[in-house]
């Protein structure tokens, strides 16, 4: 129930609309998330951000990659074309999770490239 506009009655449009005093309880779940931020944040390493290059696969065997301002130890070059392509499919299947997927994905490749990609179920 709304204490503050009990008595105000809508019919009189003479009467004034009563001012509401601060509001206290809204400031306690922010209060609270305040605490625990601080509980849990101090254990959080700090977030450094390592540019790792950018790559694409264009389709029927090209690719770009621009490797010029990464943070690897590795060559700093731009490509483009098939050798752009192959390191962008290599990253790719190195990045998989589990081996069903690293058995998989090579399958898959094969068979787009002799059938062509699947698009009657869209």
């Amino acid at each position: 129930m709304n204490l503050y506009y009990k008595d105000f009655d809508v019919s009189a449009m003479d009467q004034e609309v009563p001012v509401p005093g601060p509001v206290a309880p809204a400031l306690m779940p922010w209060q609270g998330a305040e605490f625990l931020n601080k509980i849990l944040v101090k254990s959080a390493p700090e977030f450094q951000y390592k540019n790792r290059g950018a790559m694409a696969a264009m389709g029927f065997g090209g690719g770009v990659s621009d490797l010029t301002k990464t943070d690897l130890p590795a060559p700093k070059v731009a490509t483009s074309g098939a050798a752009a392509f192959f390191m962008w499919r290599s990253a790719y299947w190195t990045k998989q999770l589990s081996w069903s997927n690293m058995i998989l994905i090579p399958m898959y490749w094969f068979k787009q490239m002799v059938f062509g990609r699947d698009i009657s179920r869209f």
